[in-house]
């Protein structure tokens, strides 16, 4: 393709093949390849002498001025070509590239400031789900826990004095949790054929084991072997109607209410036995102390685990 050149442009040219010629055969050395930013021609640079690259920088400044000043359109019309010049002075001079101007540091900033409102309200909007979410979670684990797992149930008489008081609260721990009753075991258990209501009462035999009492000494034997029953208000001396001995089905549990004299239990032939399927669970924990049977007065060093 043909090149045509102007009066301003052509003598440029004819001075810069002089020195470029000159300056290979005086310093001949590795060389770059860049690009005029007037003619987009390449032309090398030594990369070991700076002294003759500066006159060339300064040539070509020259003549972009003066190119710029006597044809405006047409340095605008050539966007392609590429202007290398000035940022390789830069970087030869070791000069540090200009800050960014006052102005544009602010608008950055107003723009940030601008987005803060939006970027606020989704981290209050996330942060609002999360904690709803997490309150949600809270309740269903709660309720499921004491649907399944444990249940709160309040003592209603005086059966099972002292261990027990009338209003105590307990936790209890469902057959879900627990079912392998042993003697000594706080238990709740409901019977249609005695009541409606929940009654509180101890394991004193399991399935397999032979229980007898004696009315007169107040005695409880079991498989022969005298219980040691610390947790009794008084000895056994009422006698409810069951023969003894009496060896306990399977699946069944022998109860007794602490309050021996007081307690209608499994003595009694309308209680009897109890079938474990009847057990809604063991207590294992005073939540709240009840009055006193004797003065009234609610006693909280009894908190914690019953025994």
């Amino acid at each position: 393709m043909p090149l045509f050149f102007t009066t301003g442009q052509l003598f440029p040219c004819i001075a810069r093949q002089l020195f470029h010629c000159t300056a290979k055969q005086l310093f001949p050395v590795t060389t770059k390849r860049l690009y005029s930013s007037t003619t987009g021609n390449p032309y090398s640079v030594t990369t070991g002498q700076l002294s003759p690259v500066i006159p060339q920088i300064r040539m070509e400044k020259h003549v972009m001025e003066k190119s710029a000043q006597n044809q405006p359109e047409q340095s605008s019309t050539n966007p392609e070509i590429p202007s290398v010049i000035p940022q390789t002075a830069q970087k030869l001079s070791g000069k540090n590239p200009p800050e960014p101007s006052p102005a544009k540091t602010e608008l950055s900033s107003d723009k940030k400031t601008e987005q803060s409102p939006d970027k606020d309200k989704k981290d209050y909007g996330r942060d609002l789900y999360e904690w709803v979410q997490a309150l949600v979670s809270s309740v269903i684990i709660v309720v499921m826990l004491f649907t399944f797992a444990v249940r709160m149930i309040g003592v209603d008489g005086h059966s099972m004095v002292p261990t027990l008081q009338h209003g105590d609260r307990l936790l209890v721990l469902t057959p879900l949790l627990y079912n392998d009753y042993q003697y000594g075991d706080i238990v709740i258990v409901r019977k249609d054929s005695f009541g409606v209501n929940p009654i509180v009462k101890r394991v004193i035999a399991t399935a397999g084991q032979t229980i007898d009492i004696d009315f007169t000494t107040g005695s409880v034997w079991v498989d022969g072997e005298l219980l040691y029953e610390p947790y009794i208000r008084e000895l056994t001396l009422r006698d409810e109607g069951t023969v003894f001995p009496l060896t306990v089905p399977d699946g069944c549990i022998f109860v007794m209410g602490d309050n021996r004299n007081e307690s209608t239990d499994s003595r009694s032939p309308r209680l009897g036995v109890i079938d474990t399927r009847y057990v809604i669970g063991r207590a294992v924990f005073l939540l709240f102390p009840g009055t006193d049977y004797y003065d009234n007065s609610h006693d909280f060093s009894r908190l914690g685990f019953l025994t």
